[in-house]
């Protein structure tokens, strides 16, 4: 049984390079697609760091200095009570004040909605204490309203401390994610050069061996025709009995199916050949017997010539 006989797939050659490019087109497709949904996720972590985390980050940051330079412009007033300390205390308040509400107004995680609830009074009311204490010093520090604004400070930043440690984690997170959409676009775009270049290796090798199987096969059987011998080329001529016999889409089965054909021809050829000559020798042998008899009766009676 030749390749013409075993042949599962009638393609031609166009049509299995178009197979597969068009299953490469798909692995492309795919690649692409889950490359394109890896720089989504980044994109979107990177929306959530730059709009979200890295400001609420910022905010907290200033508003630890701003806490910071509200107490240090407050004791710089009373131990030092002159129009300059006095309006640079002010200003410090007013940045803290002004930190506050940027960071009211910027959209928050559930979470961190929570922990500014938590922090926003605790620096409100250490600036009320430290205004208060300002006003009612007259130049003197209070040591009782120092020690409960000290308390309140270190409760306003330790409440800062949170609400900056938590979006630190979400901006390390973001920054990680970030970081992970990268990775997989370099993973992805380097697992579809490879498969793009496997596949056509193997797509290379598979029409190849494809094409060179049967030529050596179609080879062959040429020279045998080249030698007369036409007998190996047989089984590729095509089925008088079958009616429906269509012509093949593959190159090599429609040359061989030709061959076959002319095979079949000059078998069909030789087969009358032989029997019309067998059929000569069967008259031969039936005149034998006359030829004989008349041998032996002797000449046959002549007519007389007429002058």
């Amino acid at each position: 049984m030749t390749w013409a006989t075993r042949m599962k797939f009638d393609l031609s050659i166009g049509q299995r390079l178009a197979i597969g490019l068009v299953l490469l087109t798909l692995i492309l497709v795919a690649v692409l697609i889950g490359v394109f949904r890896a720089h989504e996720s980044g994109a979107r972590a990177q929306a959530a760091f730059t709009e979200h985390i890295a400001p609420l980050t910022d905010q907290a940051f200033t508003l630890e200095r701003s806490v910071y330079g509200v107490g240090i412009g407050a004791r710089a007033y009373l131990l030092n009570s002159d129009p300059a300390t006095r309006d640079e205390y002010r200003r410090a308040l007013a940045n803290a004040r002004d930190v506050l509400r940027v960071l009211d107004d910027l959209p928050k995680s559930a979470i961190g909605d929570a922990l500014y609830i938590d922090l926003a009074p605790l620096v409100y009311l250490y600036l009320l204490q430290s205004e208060r204490m300002v006003e009612e010093g007259h130049g003197a520090i209070n040591a009782r309203a120092d020690r409960a604004l000290g308390h309140t400070r270190e409760r306003a930043l330790d409440a800062i401390r949170v609400f900056s440690d938590y979006h630190g984690e979400q901006a390390r997170a973001a920054l990680a994610g970030m970081a992970g959409a990268r990775q997989a676009v370099t993973r992805d775009l380097t697992v579809t050069s490879v498969l793009a270049l496997l596949f056509f290796v193997a797509l290379a090798f598979l029409t190849a061996e494809s094409i060179r199987r049967p030529v050596r096969e179609l080879l062959t059987v040429a020279r045998d025709f080249e030698t007369g011998h036409w007998k190996s080329a047989l089984a590729w001529a095509p089925d008088p009995e079958e009616k429906s016999s269509r012509e093949p889409r593959n190159e090599m089965a429609q040359l061989a199916r030709a061959l076959g054909a002319a095979a079949a021809a000059l078998e069909q050829r030789e087969q009358r050949l032989h029997a019309a000559v067998h059929a000569a020798a069967a008259g031969n042998s039936s005149l034998a017997p006359q030829m004989d008899a008349r041998a032996q009766s002797g000449p046959s009676p002549t007519l007389p010539h007429r002058s």
